[in-house]
């Protein structure tokens, strides 16, 4: 499947990852702790470095050329050993930071708290954090510029989430609206330093905005 996909994407391919399941079925392989149900909760590799390392590994060979993990702060919102401990987290995204840098491959953080924020000056391959709200009705959700100073500050990139290049997408089975601001959010994205993604229905996207 990555190989089909990569003859599309001539820019290279993204690992997108959220956080892990209670019901996980990596818990047959690698030590997890879990918190909660499938539907109300969520799980940690503990310790991380060994499943990382897979994870990673497993990027690589698919040539990608970035990870980001996402829903970051699901973590400390629906269990309560890593809000209590801090050294849980540290050790997981210290173990993230190494893998990713074994493989070369930088990393892209998504809704992130401020200790995500300040984490990452102990972690090199943290290039990019998501640092806008999500992209939908939400008129202002491009507004990233006074955090963008702290993010430059810390040593990453804000990255805006994905838009629309054009106003409107009929194919669109979640969102219908109009994107009355389709330039205004790609010079954010594009001045933001950070990957710029479009989240445009097939056939529906303004390559001369784009390029």
């Amino acid at each position: 499947a990555a190989q089909r996909l990569r003859q599309f994407a001539s820019a290279g391919l993204a690992q997108h990852s959220k956080y892990w399941s209670p019901a996980t079925p990596y818990t047959r392989n690698f030590t997890f702790v879990a918190e909660g149900n499938q539907t109300a909760g969520a799980a940690l590799p503990q310790p991380a470095r060994r499943f990382l390392e897979l994870m990673l590994s497993q990027a690589a060979a698919w040539d990608e050329q970035l990870v980001e993990q996402d829903w970051s702060a699901f973590v400390y919102e629906l269990m309560l050993q890593p809000a209590q401990t801090p050294g849980t987290i540290r050790d997981f995204y210290l173990a993230l930071s190494a893998a990713s840098q074994r493989v070369n491959i930088p990393l892209q953080l998504c809704m992130v708290l401020v200790p995500h924020m300040l984490q990452s000056i102990e972690m090199p391959t943290v290039r990019y954090m998501r640092l806008s709200d999500d992209y939908s009705t939400n008129v202002h959700q491009w507004a990233i510029g006074r955090v963008a100073l702290v993010a430059e500050a810390l040593g990453f990139a804000a990255f805006k989430d994905s838009f629309w290049s054009t106003e409107e997408q009929p194919s669109s089975k979640r969102y219908q609206f109009r994107e009355r601001n389709t330039v205004l959010n790609a010079l954010v994205a594009a001045h933001s330093t950070a990957p710029v993604a479009f989240g445009d229905c097939i056939d529906y996207s303004n390559a001369t905005l784009l390029r």
